[in-house]
């Protein structure tokens, strides 16, 4: 019969994930390097084309950075006054509503004093205010 204690440990190996990016770009960094061992031009005539190159993407980033600018500039205008528009369709859709609750509700008073009106005359034995064609039936 075996112990638990003669069970042999199970030993667990975890291999950490290497990034493939980072071979790119050492990959991209050592084929620079060589090319610029071997290539045709100077060492001198190679830094000056570099920094062309250089002054050159720096001003296309600039470009690209102020017409970014721009356009964001553009698309806030463009949203802000949306928003100002809703707003302002809301306060008056907003009144109207109010408007019309209020009419509403002073006719619905009248009709309902009207009605208490009608019932107190008939309890006394008095006519109706109005004829019963002109009345709604209530439900």
């Amino acid at each position: 019969m075996k112990n638990q204690d003669d069970h042999d440990d199970v030993v667990y190996v975890v291999r950490e994930q290497e990034a493939p990016l980072r071979y790119l770009f050492w990959g991209a960094a050592i084929g620079a390097g060589l090319a610029l061992l071997f290539a045709p031009n100077s060492g001198t005539e190679t830094r000056r084309q570099i920094r062309s190159k250089a002054r050159r993407f720096r001003a296309l980033a600039e470009e690209k950075y102020d017409e970014f600018e721009d356009r964001l500039a553009e698309g806030s205008s463009r949203v802000k006054e949306f928003v100002e528009d809703g707003v302002e369709d809301l306060k008056i859709n907003a009144g109207e509503l109010t408007d019309a609750v209020k009419g509403a509700g002073s006719t619905a008073r009248e009709e309902l004093e009207r009605r208490l009106k009608d019932a107190r005359a008939r309890r006394r034995g008095q006519p109706e205010t109005e004829s019963a064609e002109e009345v709604e039936p209530v439900a």
